[in-house]
């Protein structure tokens, strides 16, 4: 990344100049100056109901839900009893991703997973099934995978104790030493593991519902976009010295863009937001949309929407905008789309049917409660995942993983780049735009963390009662099963 944009990223919008030199989005319109108004403008559903094709329902179904206003105490970031609670009530309780299918691609394979003080062995056992046990060897508790491994059988790397892949002991070196009366009873101890669009879940609580109830809506509305015919061709795993709920709580709302992604605004309009949550008796779903190709309302008396065209084709297609195309929001969008189609089917070899402008363009994020963020579409195709690092609730790891299409056969997935605390994104120049973006993300969540620990015992976040209420959501579903 070029020491401009970085300083893009560090800069605060006081210090930015419409002068600045063009960045990674291409022509710097500048930041929104203060006391600036928003511009008349489409709202997304006008935009989506302007679209040749029938919206699709994973863009358009309405949710269910409608949270209240809230107020969530600052030491729920940082107080060790809130962690503890977390312990009992969520991350022993609830369905978590532990990986994709593709990272134990072959019957042998197997990754560690681990959560707080727990870690978890997830492994392939047969070509379509997966077992997840205690990582734990049963002699004196070694861990028994320590990241990625393989092979026809589990082997402690301590005293040799050894087990079939499906949990049973296959070989205890001299065994006539221990007092075991049946064998037979010895295996690792197993907790539930089921998939669902090529992701891993696991639950250590046998009485919990089973996956499909905590997926809710996110089975029907994501059944035109196969999740599982995915192939990693982008992974960053960064360390934060923040809370896991004040990292994922950077990207439960686009009301941030305006001042941290300001150099985005001619390409992504945050103004056209759209919003849904969706509760079932074992569910908790939500959706966030941002168009893209369309400039923010704030930008409007400076940015038209062939501004706004030109400046997309610039940085996803590396070409300049056929001329004519894009002087109207609804032709601009379906020329984008058709680029998106055409880019998508020649880069990666998959033939698309024409689909829905949303599909090819929006940014289209869903959340399954309480760290699974799955987004939907081609314009952004990653999953998100936060984290705890061990003990310490102001310690979490970030995951964000870019997927792409594939046909029949699966290439080889990108290897993780493992960004450390305190770390840029940007000094891994393989992350490319990714990191960009992360870098702007994270240089808040690390001062927010900061500032709520500075803040007054009654003070409290104030939220916004549409924009910021997949944050208002979350928080009545993370009391509710804490008992707070």
């Amino acid at each position: 990344m070029g020491e401009t944009l970085m300083k893009q990223v560090q800069s605060p919008v006081s210090a930015c100049e419409d002068s600045l030199p063009d960045g990674y989005y291409g022509k710097n319109f500048g930041p929104v100056p203060v006391g600036a108004k928003q511009h008349p403008g489409p709202t997304y559903r006008e935009m989506l109901l302007a679209d040749p094709a029938a919206p699709p329902p994973a863009a358009i179904f309405p949710g269910n839900h409608e949270p209240k206003p809230c107020r969530i105490p600052y030491h729920y970031y940082w107080d060790p009893e809130i962690a503890r609670l977390e312990d009992e009530h969520i991350w022993s309780k609830m369905w978590l991703v532990a990986c994709r299918e593709e990272d134990i691609r072959n019957v042998g394979d197997r990754v560690n997973f681990d959560v707080r003080d727990k870690s978890y062995v997830i492994v392939r056992t047969e070509p379509n099934k997966f077992r997840a046990f205690r990582n734990a060897c049963l002699h004196r508790g070694r861990t028994l995978c320590d990241g990625a491994g393989s092979g026809a059988h589990i082997r402690c790397q301590f005293h040799g104790w050894t087990y079939n892949l499906d949990g049973t002991v296959k070989w205890i070196p001299s065994e006539s030493e221990f007092p075991i009366k049946d064998r037979s009873t010895l295996r690792l101890r197993e907790v539930r593991c089921a998939t669902w669009g090529g992701n891993v879940f696991i639950n250590a609580d046998p009485k919990a519902p089973p996956l499909e109830e905590a997926l809710g809506v996110l089975v029907e509305l994501f059944e035109e976009f196969n999740l599982r015919n995915r192939y990693t061709v982008s992974l960053l795993r960064q360390q934060l010295r923040v809370n896991w709920k004040v990292a994922q709580e950077a990207f439960q709302e686009a009301y941030h863009t305006m001042e941290t992604h300001w150099d985005s605004l001619a390409v992504f309009s945050e103004t056209a937001y759209s919003m849904d949550v969706w509760l079932g008796e074992n569910s908790h779903i939500s959706r966030s949309i941002t168009p893209t190709g369309v400039p923010s309302q704030y930008m409007l008396d400076k940015v038209s929407v062939r501004d706004s065209v030109e400046q997309y084709v610039r940085l996803y297609n590396n070409m300049e905008a056929a001329p004519g195309r894009g002087e109207t929001i609804t032709d601009a969008r379906n020329y984008l789309a058709e680029l998106k189609r055409t880019q998508l089917q020649e880069q990666y070899g998959v033939e698309l049917e024409q689909p829905s402008n949303a599909l090819m363009l929006d940014f289209v994020k869903y959340f399954m409660f309480p760290n699974f963020h799955p987004w939907w579409g081609y314009q952004f195709p990653i999953t998100y995942r936060f984290m705890p690092i061990g003990l310490n609730p102001e310690e979490c790891l970030m995951e964000i993983r870019m997927l792409a299409p594939a046909n029949s056969e699966l290439p080889p997935s990108a290897k993780a780049v493992e960004v450390g605390f305190d770390e840029k994104c940007s000094d891994y120049p393989e992350l490319g735009f990714m990191g960009y973006i992360a870098d702007q993300d994270v240089a808040n969540m690390v001062k927010v963390q900061k500032g709520m620990r500075a803040a007054d015992d009654d003070q409290s976040p104030i939220l916004s009662l549409s924009l910021e209420k997949q944050i208002a959501a979350f928080y009545e579903t993370y009391e509710k099963f804490l008992g707070l």
